[in-house]
């Protein structure tokens, strides 16, 4: 691509580099024109020269959250795996009755971090 530049890590998604924002940037062309030159969509053209930097903006959600457990049980379910040393799956199993809304593994990523919140010792064992 014209103008990239060596080593510059870009997103799976990115169709643009910085050297090519840049350009779009500081072109005088019509959106039609840029968006042919560079082979890319006119609203990424558009996109780009409405932004003052050339910096791609995370779009993501700042802080990662379950779609399906409340924070609460999420915490739960992170303190009494720590606690009892079992498979996630076992966990579930054993926690299905207490969490409110159960639907599966998505508490998978947290279970590995660390739990915010100071639960008792626990006490339960899994079939």
């Amino acid at each position: 691509m014209e103008g990239c530049i060596t080593g510059q890590v870009l997103h799976g998604s990115a169709t643009t580099t910085e050297a090519v924002r840049r350009a779009i940037q500081h072109s005088q062309e019509s959106l039609r024109a840029l968006a042919k030159r560079y082979g890319i969509n006119q609203k990424t053209v558009a996109k780009w020269k409405k932004r003052t930097s050339v910096a791609d903006i995370p779009t993501g959600p700042t802080e990662p959250k379950s779609t399906v457990l409340s924070v609460e049980d999420e915490a739960v379910i992170v303190a009494f795996r720590r606690q009892t040393l079992l498979p996630l799956d076992d966990c579930l199993y054993a926690l299905q009755p207490t969490i409110r809304i159960f639907r599966g593994h998505r508490c998978t990523g947290a279970c590995s971090g660390t739990a915010s919140v100071d639960f008792p010792t626990w006490t339960a064992t899994c079939p």
